[in-house]
């Protein structure tokens, strides 16, 4: 009654709100329910102007008011049977309230944003726990800085630049991997079969200097361009790369551990899927496996030569980085996703190369997801090289493409 007199009473509601009110009858309301149809329909013929934009919307409104109806019938029948004798005003009051929507409307809406702002609070902590479990990750693979790929891009024109001031005096006498060499490479069937494999793949590029002593690798900007390319992918491309060059960074000339050069590709790509360490039993397995991991960092500092000798060691660094590929293969379709991995001057590792090697075949053959991966080599600073690429070409069925560059004199 209270709430009756204060409607009828105030002057923020209109004539029509307060006369829903006062209907007492399931009869009524459904002759207040059908005016309104009505009179909805008529101000969308005004407002749209379109004889079959209005026709469509008054068969989908007239649709949905009669499903409306159909639930709030038998409501209507019950109020009025066991609600007397105030059972008419009960049904007025629902009439109000379906006439009032801007107050339904008002209650929703801050409903919602109360929900939002909640949402937003969970997602921020979910992302902080996350970041800090990356940091966890990041210092158990040894690594002091996360990669940030604005600043390993930075690196890579540096290492640009370098590369051409160093072959600069070279090119009027051999050949060099410059922009029409790099187009000629792109129609080569070996880098076409291997980009367009739906299937895992390794292209093994080893290049012959015509130089023997020359530092640089003539095929080395081959791995440059595809990084390049990758970075330059637009925005929605599902794509994830990551890349490592062997002596890019100063103190890092005399070669770098295998582990090293797993660690930094561990970590970009984990960067690009920090979500995935939002999930307990997923962080809990890398975790495990990354402590694992550690101790193999350990063991390769102190003696690189043999730590791969041991089959262990071996099997804890494909595990890690299996690992984090497959991180890749919950999000999204597996057939819409393609991990690229460039690694250019793999010959600078202190270890055996061809272990490296060992581990990225494992990967092609393990990984839940797509993975491409580019490997370059300098032919003269790896020793044996010759007899090893036989036994890679025998590999094709596997995955393993060959393509061996030797340079030409101009």
């Amino acid at each position: 009654l209270k709430f009756r007199g204060y409607v009828l009473g105030h002057p923020q509601f209109s004539a029509d709100e307060q006369a829903a009110l006062k209907i007492e009858s399931v009869a009524a309301f459904h002759q207040a329910w059908s005016d309104t149809v009505k009179w909805k329909i008529a101000t969308e013929e005004r407002r749209k102007h379109g004889s079959r934009r209005v026709g469509k919307f008054a068969q989908d409104f007239v649709v949905a008011a009669s499903d409306i109806m159909s639930y709030m019938g038998p409501i209507l029948n019950l109020i009025r049977d066991i609600g007397a004798p105030f059972g008419g005003m009960a049904i007025g009051t629902v009439s109000f309230l379906f006439t009032v929507q801007k107050a339904i409307v008002k209650v929703r809406k801050t409903g919602e944003e109360t929900l939002n702002k909640n949402v937003a609070v969970i997602k921020e902590l979910y992302d902080a726990a996350a970041r800090d479990r990356l940091s966890v990750l990041r210092r158990l693979l040894g690594l002091q800085v996360y990669e940030a790929k604005e600043k390993n891009y930075e690196l890579l024109l540096e290492y640009e630049a370098d590369h051409k001031y160093f072959t600069g005096n070279e090119k009027k006498r051999v050949e060099t991997m410059n922009e029409a060499a790099l187009e000629d490479l792109e129609k080569d069937q070996r880098w076409i079969d291997w980009r367009t494999s739906p299937k895992s793949s390794l292209l093994f590029m080893a290049g012959f200097n015509h130089n023997v002593g020359f530092e640089q690798c003539w095929l080395s900007p081959a791995a440059i361009h595809l990084v390049k390319t990758l970075y330059d992918e637009p925005p929605g491309n599902p794509d994830i790369y990551a890349f490592y060059i062997l002596g890019i960074r100063p103190g890092q000339r005399n070669g770098e551990h295998i582990t090293q050069v797993l660690s930094h590709i561990m970590i970009q790509l984990l960067m690009q899927n920090i979500r995935a360490l939002q999930d307990g039993n997923r962080w809990e397995d890398l975790q495990g496996a990354f402590e694992e991991h550690a101790t193999v960092v350990d063991a390769a500092m102190k003696d690189p030569k043999n730590v791969f000798k041991t089959r262990k060691n071996m099997e804890v660094a494909q595990s890690a980085t299996l690992k984090v590929l497959n991180l890749f293969s919950h999000d999204g379709p597996q057939e819409q996703r393609t991990l690229w991995i460039v690694l250019d001057r793999v010959d600078r590792v202190k270890e055996p190369p061809v272990r490296l090697l060992e581990v990225l075949e494992y990967l092609i053959v393990k990984a839940k997801v797509k993975v491409k991966i580019l490997v370059v080599v300098n032919g003269w600073d790896w020793k044996h090289l010759p007899s090893y690429i036989a036994s890679l070409a025998e590999k094709r069925e596997e995955g393993v493409i060959v393509y061996e560059g030797r340079q030409k004199r101009r």
